[in-house]
């Protein structure tokens, strides 16, 4: 991934968020954190976990309005812990946000658990204003975005 030096980007424990200069794209990669994260009781692990990707989410925002790129690219597929919040606040707040900032695309690898998959089916079918397109890998997530630019 390319990097421009005045973006800021952010690497924490549970995602990083970058923006790719050659694809004119804001890349977030959930990394496979459950191993990390020391924490024996689930709720705890469940709002650090809330509280990371949504600091990431908005870092998304921050970039897209800084470089006014138009697609958006995730890979999820570590992400297991999602609730009906993560999914109102995604659907009322941040995609309502991250549309205003300019992003019209998402290239976007699901989780790899059948109900964080289910999760993001939802959001999907209750998106319409921005074309979302799932995929089932990074690199192909990245061959749909440098189409979206043709």
């Amino acid at each position: 991934m390319t990097h421009a030096t005045s973006i800021p980007s952010l690497d924490s424990l549970i995602a990083q968020v970058d923006f790719n200069s050659e694809l004119q794209a804001v890349e977030v990669i959930c990394k496979d954190f459950h191993s990390s994260i020391q924490i024996l009781d689930i709720l705890d692990q469940t709002e650090t976990v809330r509280t990371g990707m949504r600091r990431a989410l908005e870092r998304t925002i921050e970039l897209t309005q800084t470089t006014h790129c138009t697609t958006w690219i995730g890979d999820l597929r570590t992400l297991f812990l999602l609730t009906g919040d993560d999914e109102r606040w995604s659907l009322q707040e941040w995609l309502p946000r991250l549309h205003k900032a300019g992003i019209r695309n998402i290239a976007l690898v699901p989780p790899s658990s059948v109900l964080g998959s289910l999760f993001f089916d939802s959001i999907i079918n209750k998106t319409s204003n921005i074309n979302i397109c799932k995929v089932r890998s990074l690199e192909e997530a990245q061959a749909w975005a440098k189409e979206q630019r043709n």
